[in-house]
């Protein structure tokens, strides 16, 4: 069957060269509820008249992650949208969210004011039913990661008078799913390959490292421990990822992260050569024959 509107739209907006109406920018949800470091998605969505004319979009936020179509709208319209996933940070609160459809001869904007909430983690422990043994673990309730860059949690625990050793070390998210495992089969799909334990346990540290930080990757995450089965629940073992996007950041900051241990790595290099010629130049010189010793 021949869509007659498709036929309509084509001619008298392309063949005729006549200029779209637009109208009715939207941002969903209306109302910007976010919590600090949680990843949320908005949409900015124009309705117009020429499916071949459709807008171009700007937010005020840079560099966030964003999906551009469009659709069939209501009325023999079209409509284009931008969706985009937001990272909030405590200084947003307050400020405005900002979107801006260009299109041939103006622009529109609207606008949704930020309400962002400091995060408060609620962990639920999904093996505390099945934990016999419980001690305290000292790690940091929250802790801040740049998107796409790697993060280290430091962890150590204390498990009483006596170490206990070959414990396997273990990090889980609140629905009892493993982000680190000893065994790769039982790690999550997208946290395979990203995760490593830094710390060893026979010392009692715990530390985790994650690359490749992912906007999702906010947690909370716990460590406990088993040994055969004896399994170790340890108190204030939980961290929560506040995420930071690049949009926070221009070029020449990120530069930095690249730059400075680059720059501070060569410079050590160059001193530790220095040091090695001369003590090498010192030594070839107190070997070398003096004229008291050749008599």
């Amino acid at each position: 069957m021949v869509n007659m509107f498709n036929i309509f739209e084509s001619t008298s907006c392309v063949h005729s060269g006549a200029a779209g109406t637009y109208k009715d920018i939207t941002i969903d949800p209306e109302v910007a509820d976010v919590v600090e470091g949680v990843g949320k998605n908005f949409t900015c969505t124009v309705f117009h008249s020429c499916k071949d004319q459709a807008p171009a979009f700007t937010w005020n936020y840079k560099d966030v992650p964003e999906t551009v179509g469009t659709k069939k709208g209501p009325s023999l319209t079209w409509a284009t949208y931008s969706n985009i996933l937001y990272i909030a940070s405590l200084e947003d609160d307050g400020k405005k969210l900002t979107c801006t459809a260009t299109f041939p001869g103006g622009e529109i904007t609207n606008s949704i004011v930020l309400q962002v909430q400091r995060h408060v983690p609620k962990v639920v422990d999904p093996f505390e039913n099945d934990t016999v043994h419980i001690f305290e673990a000292n790690v940091a309730p929250k802790i801040s990661a740049l998107t796409r860059s790697c993060v280290v949690i430091p962890c150590t625990f204390q498990t009483g008078d006596m170490p206990i050793m070959r414990l396997r070390g273990l990090w889980y998210t609140s629905n009892g799913e493993y982000v680190y495992h000893t065994g790769r089969s039982n790690i999550m799909d997208n946290f395979k390959g990203r995760t490593k334990l830094l710390g060893n346990p026979d010392e009692q540290n715990c530390t985790l490292e994650i690359d490749n930080v992912q906007v999702h990757d906010n947690g909370p995450f716990c460590f406990h421990a088993e040994k055969g089965n004896d399994k170790y629940r340890f108190n204030h073992s939980c961290v929560f990822i506040i995420m930071k996007g690049y949009e926070g950041l221009g070029m020449d900051t990120v530069g930095l992260y690249i730059i400075l241990p680059l720059f501070s790595f060569l410079l050590l290099s160059v001193v530790i050569g220095i040091i090695i010629y001369r003590t090498r130049v010192q030594k070839k010189t107190s070997d070398e024959p003096t004229p008291e010793r050749r008599q």
